[in-house]
């Protein structure tokens, strides 16, 4: 008898140690009457009419050529016929466009949109680039956005700048310059320089020595008198001899001298050289007016 009530008074004292340990669990089991229930998900998803294969293509480091390509395959999975509206690139360094130019899709249909960078143009390392579609499907307009990355290697042939930017303010004609540099030593000749635009008029200079072996072509723009308000893009498109940079694309943006503003009298105002011209010639009595030089 004298051996069991130590083991009798241990058991009682791991028994009251679990009731203790185990309380808290009990009363909330006790405080909870019911389990709550999640909400009801609902078993439908509505999804965007335009699909794509991939949204995001990684071509990882590409080869040092002038032209990369990255395609983006579609299809219309909708009820209705979709009409592609606008591929807005994310830069002017992007070139998309729909194979065989088809803009309508029905339900079911497949198309294909390749987008173009010219890499003379780019800076070496990694680079991310975008396309917002807009698309339209039973007067709704709607849109996606697909990216494309790419890691671009130390350039071999460039172009500077890369883009051309005329402003005309005033008949004074403009003028402008790029240069295609050759870093391999491999003596690049510019055949030829061309643009679809009437307004520009180009002219490729001399093959400049560079140090190293290097050489570099200017390529001189001029921009016609005639140029019409607003704005206008177009390229200038870079014929070499070169195997791997047989085209080299550049972008120009133009932009127009402004319109005549009509005054609310419907009279409009006189154009700058008629009002130089009457300010040359004081009335009587009057004082001539101060001209001080522009800045």
């Amino acid at each position: 008898m004298e051996e069991h009530g130590p083991v009798l008074h241990t058991r009682l004292r791991v028994a009251v140690l679990t009731g203790i340990l185990c309380l808290p669990l009990i009363l909330a089991c006790l405080g909870t009457a019911t389990v709550p229930r999640g909400r009801n998900l609902s078993g439908e998803k509505v999804l965007a009419p335009l699909a794509f294969r991939q949204y995001a293509v990684n071509l990882h480091e590409v080869a040092p050529t002038a032209t990369l390509t990255a395609p983006f395959a579609f299809w219309n999975r909708g009820n209705s016929t979709l009409t592609i509206d606008k591929l807005e690139p994310s830069c002017g360094c992007l070139s998309p466009r729909l194979l065989g130019n088809r803009t309508e899709y029905g339900p079911g249909s497949q198309g294909l949109f390749e987008v173009q960078v010219e890499t003379a143009r780019e800076p070496a390392g990694p680079q991310t680039y975008s396309i917002r579609v807009h698309y339209t499907v039973d007067q709704k307009p709607f849109e996606e956005l697909v990216t494309f990355r790419c890691e671009i290697p130390e350039r071999n042939v460039t172009v500077t700048p890369p883009e051309l930017y005329f402003y005309q303010l005033s008949n004074a004609p403009l003028a402008g310059q790029v240069r295609v540099e050759d870093h391999r030593g491999k003596q690049l000749n510019v055949v030829e320089a061309v643009s679809r635009s009437p307004y520009l008029n180009l002219s490729v200079g001399e093959r400049e020595q560079l140090p190293e072996g290097n050489s570099a072509t200017p390529i001189r723009v001029e921009v016609r008198q005639d140029l019409p308000a607003g704005s206008n893009h177009t390229l200038i498109v870079i014929k070499t001899d070169d195997p791997d940079f047989p085209l080299i694309r550049v972008p120009v943006f133009l932009q127009g001298k402004p319109a005549s503003v009509r005054l609310s009298s419907g009279v409009a105002p006189a154009a700058p050289e008629k009002e130089m011209k009457s300010a040359q010639r004081p009335s009587e009595g009057s004082t001539p007016p101060k001209t001080g030089k522009s800045r």
